[in-house]
């Protein structure tokens, strides 16, 4: 487990890159409603994408950045029968759509239990496709979720039960924070928002599991 530093969790969530064909000045920040309303829709689309679509879902899961046009019909996750409303107008980070995606996988089909077993597992420490400081934040994200979920599956678990934005994901975060803190890179002061949190998390608990169950990338 990496050694107890500084973070800072923004409780209001930052940007995302998912938009809902609005035209807003490239230096304005959404709202802190329209950030809400963003992820939700997200997983709102990620949840019909991976019921839809369940193994070309799991594979883009468990890759990463580039590396993820090496999947077998990945354009097969953009479906137009999930967008509903939002069609022709749905832009999606890669790595916060994959944490969307893994957080169904994990509701759908992983038993509660499934991390168990955990600590007898070699870490994963993924690696974010790519370059520039977008992967390195990305790969920093990954190597913190995979900390959480080891040190408390629970918890992992009841935050992916939250709606994003609201007091229940809130307070799954505070009880969180100690062990967030623990897993902060020993000589960092990080930053981090409640959406990439999740969803790093979320990436990482499916490929723990997945690896356990002798399912996942080697």
């Amino acid at each position: 487990m990496f050694a107890i530093r500084h973070f800072s969790l923004s409780m209001a969530g930052a940007a995302c890159a998912l938009t809902l064909g609005i035209a807003v000045p490239a230096a304005a920040q959404p709202s802190a409603k329209e950030t809400r309303q963003a992820h939700n829709v997200l997983v709102d689309y990620s949840t019909c994408v991976a019921d839809a679509e369940p193994e070309i879902t799991r594979a883009f899961v468990l890759t990463d950045g580039a590396d993820a046009a090496r999947v077998d019909g990945v354009k097969g996750l953009f479906d137009s029968r999930c967008m509903g409303f939002n069609h022709g107008k749905l832009k999606m980070e890669d790595f916060l759509f994959r944490g969307a995606l893994a957080q169904r996988l994990i509701e759908k089909t992983l038993a509660s239990d499934v991390l168990d077993n955990v600590a007898d597992l070699e870490a994963l420490n993924a690696t974010y496709a790519g370059g520039g400081p977008a992967a390195q934040g990305h790969t920093l994200m990954y190597r913190i979720g995979e900390c959480i979920a080891r040190a408390d599956a629970a918890g992992a678990r009841t935050l992916f039960a939250t709606r994003m934005g609201s007091d229940k994901e809130k307070a799954a975060i505070r009880a969180l924070a100690p062990v967030i803190s623990g897993c902060v890179p020993a000589g960092q002061e990080v930053q981090i928002d409640r959406a990439r949190l999740r969803f790093g998390l979320a990436t990482m608990y499916y490929r723990l599991a997945a690896r356990l169950t002798g399912q996942g990338a080697e």
